[in-house]
């Protein structure tokens, strides 16, 4: 709708404001981070998928992740946000699914890399 589509925009834009300070607020961008994935999933009106990913909203790990992040990967994500919110502003299910994936791929590469990282510390 175009109220979802208002508060994603607002979103991206307070993210990137955020993020683009000298000393963002990682606690902040975490925050609207969690509001804008979840705002995605519900206006996808799809149970199944807000069941499946409603454990994944913990709140404090995503705050530790983001503090891990340097700032070109930070800016690859909102980058992905912003480009995810453009497909679904032009109705484009396609490039909406194929940028969502590589969002969720880019993720779950850094995932890799750091636990490697801390396996190797250990």
């Amino acid at each position: 709708t175009d109220e979802q589509l208002e508060k994603l925009e607002s979103l991206c834009h307070e993210m990137e404001v955020e993020a683009a300070k000298d000393t963002p607020s990682l606690d902040f961008i975490s925050e609207r981070n969690v509001a804008l994935h979840r705002t995605v999933v519900e206006s996808s009106a799809n149970s199944q998928l807000s069941a499946a990913i409603e454990p994944l909203w913990n709140y404090p790990r995503i705050v530790r992740k983001y503090g891990l992040f340097g700032t070109e990967r930070l800016n690859r994500s909102l980058s992905h946000h912003r480009e995810i919110l453009e497909a679904i502003k032009t109705r484009d299910p396609d490039w909406a699914s194929a940028i969502m994936r590589l969002h969720i791929l880019a993720a779950r590469s850094y995932d890799t890399a750091l636990s490697r990282s801390q396996t190797d510390e250990d």
